[in-house]
């Protein structure tokens, strides 16, 4: 029998996986003799193969979730590619804040780099939204690493629900700046 390792959100619906999950995260980030997956076994209290129905690897453990991540941003936003600039970034704060544990994890080793790999994993979607031409991906870039600032320092103030709207002017703010940029560069 073979299982499919790495995380999933069927895998996450599972209770008894995301106990052992979450039991594996926190000795994963509390403890640095962890890096071994024996060593995360024993101290979960599982088989070292159950461990590895969960990673491949412990150093696979923030990339495994990072590919989980990104996957699962990519395929809500072609879901909802008909949606303007504004709508799809409101879904993105929500879909960040219904995986904040998640994030919360990739941002202690990935920072910002997270939701610059999700921005930029949209990136023609969103020139086309923002009618910037192809010629212009390096101030996509720019706006890409500028947004993912933003989402960053929301999130190390707790991913407040309150603040969405705040969030979501200045990324719009962003969006229209990103336009005059190349208006000046073009001339």
């Amino acid at each position: 029998m073979t299982f499919k390792v790495g995380i999933s959100e069927k895998k996450l619906a599972d209770k008894r996986f995301k106990r052992t999950e979450e039991k594996i995260l926190r000795l994963f980030f509390e403890d640095e003799k962890c890096l071994e997956m024996k060593t995360l076994a024993e101290k979960v209290g599982v088989t070292r193969s159950t461990v590895y129905r969960h990673h491949r690897a412990a150093r696979n453990i923030v990339l495994d979730y990072e590919v989980f991540v990104l996957r699962s941003y990519i395929r809500m936003v072609k879901r909802n590619s008909h949606l303007s600039v504004r709508l799809i970034f409101l879904k993105t704060l929500y879909f960040v804040i219904n995986k904040e544990d998640v994030f919360k994890v990739l941002m202690k080793y990935c920072e910002e780099r997270i939701f610059y790999k999700m921005i930029i994993g949209i990136d023609s979607q969103m020139m086309k939204k923002m009618k910037l031409p192809r010629n212009a991906y390096l101030i996509y870039v720019v706006y890409a690493s500028e947004v993912a600032r933003l989402v960053y320092e929301w999130g190390k103030n707790g991913f407040l629900e309150d603040e969405i709207e705040v969030v979501l002017d200045r990324i719009m703010f962003l969006t229209m700046t990103a336009r005059v940029r190349l208006k000046v560069l073009l001339k």
